[in-house]
């Protein structure tokens, strides 16, 4: 089960779950037609767009649409043409996928654990330091292979001054990021998530899951005065308004 931008979920590769966008849980099976051939490709393709309630097309596989209450998905055999616009990043903003994304986007804002220790951004977060639990070295000539794990010690610095100061146990990597939500989307500079990849290889000593971290006491955001129609919902039952 694999989740896209507009919340359409696919599954066992041919049926779509529109849970996200609309709370109903039943999966649907596509039917394969052909995809549209010839002088007439991007005109056919142009009217399933327009007329369909949903879109997608999940990386890699083929244009799905949701068109009077019917899923259908294009088949072989493909127009090359119309299969190489479809890819590129012209068609994506043209005919971008319908209903858009209801996912809010995060800002990732841990540093790149790949790049050199001197190299990376450490303002909001730094590793202190590795203790290596298990470790394994091998040679095989031109290929040498090198293998550790451990736990990470990590600070994380808070607006309000605090530091945040915690254990994390990686395998082959890090595998930690932090994110925060983008003001823009009603996110908070003083809110984070850290999310953590368990290792079944460590079950022990491994943990995982998305973590937040907030003040203890929220002090309040500052609220635009409600529309006309914003009061008229507020008003208890039975209010009438002069």
């Amino acid at each position: 089960m694999e989740l896209y931008d507009n919340g359409i979920i696919d599954k066992d590769g041919g049926l779509f779950s529109e849970w996200v966008i609309s709370g109903d849980s039943t999966f649907f099976k596509s039917e394969r037609v052909p995809s549209p051939n010839g002088k007439n490709a991007f005109a056919v393709f142009e009217r399933d767009y327009k007329n369909a309630e949903y879109y997608i097309r999940i990386p890699g596989g083929d244009p799905s649409f949701k068109i009077n209450g019917k899923w259908i998905t294009y088949g072989p055999p493909f127009d090359d043409s119309l299969e190489y616009y479809l890819n590129s990043n012209e068609a994506k903003v043209k005919y971008p996928i319908k209903p858009s994304s209801r996912f809010i986007p995060m800002q990732k804002i841990g540093p790149d654990f790949g790049v050199a220790p001197e190299k990376r951004d450490t303002h909001l977060l730094k590793c202190l330091g590795y203790a290596v639990v298990d470790q394994e070295k091998e040679d095989w000539g031109l290929i040498k292979h090198q293998y550790s794990a451990g736990f990470y010690n990590m600070e994380l610095y808070l607006p309000g001054g605090d530091t945040l100061r915690f254990r994390h146990f990686g395998a082959m990597g890090i595998n930690l990021e932090v994110f925060r939500v983008p003001r823009e989307y009603g996110g908070r500079d003083d809110v984070f998530f850290i999310a953590q990849d368990p290792n079944s290889l460590y079950p022990d000593l491994s943990t995982g899951g998305v973590y937040v971290v907030r003040p203890r006491y929220l002090p309040p955001e500052p609220h635009s005065k409600p529309s006309r129609l914003g009061e008229q919902l507020q008003r208890p039952p039975g209010h009438t308004a002069h």
